[in-house]
């Protein structure tokens, strides 16, 4: 194994960054290992042991290999597990799982997490080649990456961007917001705030500012808050 010293700020395969991070490059069996720590201890203690796993092949003795690059499955699945942790929605998660079944279909489950963004471009091709997807699937998969690969203190490329197309509104016509109402308890916050909507065409916004005091049954005035 073989330690990098060069004019880019490098000692014996360490150096300090911008950000006060330590950064961490050297050969390991003929593989580049690039890695990044918080503390000065953690990188030289990371060097050491690589060194001597490398000694311990060179003398024939099997040890796990270390240096084996992370992949995309394995990023998405640590950040899901987060989430998981930290009480995130059901839909969040099933986004992180479509987004990992999208990867996987890509390039397998060995996906290199050292992507670049000529990849990222590459996985768009791919997937409007591959699925039905008019962009936003494959835009909400590139942005959960992003998330896992920073969460992961690893590089981030710039996502490409992706023509989406425009959402089209949702329209009823009026038996299915007959069928809607009828539906709806009469009384129950959700029927009184389409009952409102319908009549006057207020927006949601609108509508949720409404107060007790802003009704005025008698005159049959309704004050309209914009603000």
């Amino acid at each position: 194994m073989t330690t990098r010293r060069s004019g880019s700020g490098f000692s014996d395969g360490i150096a300090k960054t911008k950000s006060g991070r330590w950064k961490l490059r050297i050969m390991v069996n003929g593989r580049r290992v690039k890695r990044t720590f918080r503390t000065r201890e953690e990188v030289e203690l990371a060097r050491d042991t690589l060194q001597g796993r490398a000694e311990l092949r060179s003398l024939g003795i099997s040890v796990p290999d270390p240096t084996a690059p992370p992949t995309i499955p394995a990023v998405l699945d640590a950040y899901s597990r987060e989430c998981v942790a930290l009480g995130k929605s059901t839909a969040h998660l099933r986004s992180i799982v479509q987004a990992r079944g999208l990867f996987v279909r890509w390039r397998g489950e060995a996906a290199d997490a050292d992507v670049r963004r000529k990849d990222l471009v590459d996985f768009v091709g791919w997937g409007k080649r591959a699925t039905d997807s008019k962009g936003r699937t494959l835009l909400n998969a590139l942005v959960i990456l992003r998330t896992a690969l920073a969460i992961a203190e690893l590089p981030v490329p710039k996502l490409p961007s992706i023509e989406l197309p425009a959402r089209q509104p949702k329209t009823l016509k009026a038996d299915e917001l007959g069928r809607l109402l009828r539906e709806l308890p009469i009384g129950t916050v959700a029927r009184t705030a389409l009952e409102i909507g319908l009549h006057t065409g207020l927006r949601e916004t609108e509508i949720r500012r409404i107060q007790v005091g802003d009704v005025d049954l008698k005159h049959g005035v309704l004050l309209i808050r914009r603000n």
